[in-house]
């Protein structure tokens, strides 16, 4: 039987709540199958304004990678903490971050003027 101290610690990078392995993926397969509650690890913590839920796919990680990037080049979390846009096409930040004048960026500011009784200024974002 292997125990944790037999075993280097891995090496993972944490975003949100969602670990993700870089070195060591053999080792988590040994400690599950030993039904180890517990491994040793490095932890490389990635601070972004948009965490991944425990049960993240690739599809979420893409989307919120969008995500993240658009409030970077917006500053919408700045500038509206309180509000946020939720797409599930992660094309679609880049989009309304990039067209200011097209289609997608006067949909989005209609609709929050329409929700929110206000008039969102065009050149804050």
């Amino acid at each position: 039987m292997v125990s944790a101290q037999d075993m280097p610690p891995i090496e993972v990078y944490q975003v949100g709540k969602t670990y993700f392995v870089v070195d060591g993926n053999h080792r988590v397969s040994i400690a599950r199958q030993e039904g180890m509650k517990a491994i040793e690890a490095y932890v490389c913590e990635f601070v972004t304004p948009v965490g991944l839920s425990p049960e993240a796919d690739l599809d979420e990680v893409i989307t919120k990678s969008g995500y993240a990037e658009f409030l970077y080049k917006t500053r919408l979390d700045k500038l509206r903490p309180r509000h946020e846009i939720v797409f599930t096409n992660p094309g679609h930040y880049r989009e309304l971050a990039v067209c200011r004048s097209e289609t997608l960026y006067k949909a989005f500011m209609w609709c929050y003027h329409a929700e929110h009784g206000k008039k969102l200024q065009d050149s804050r974002l």
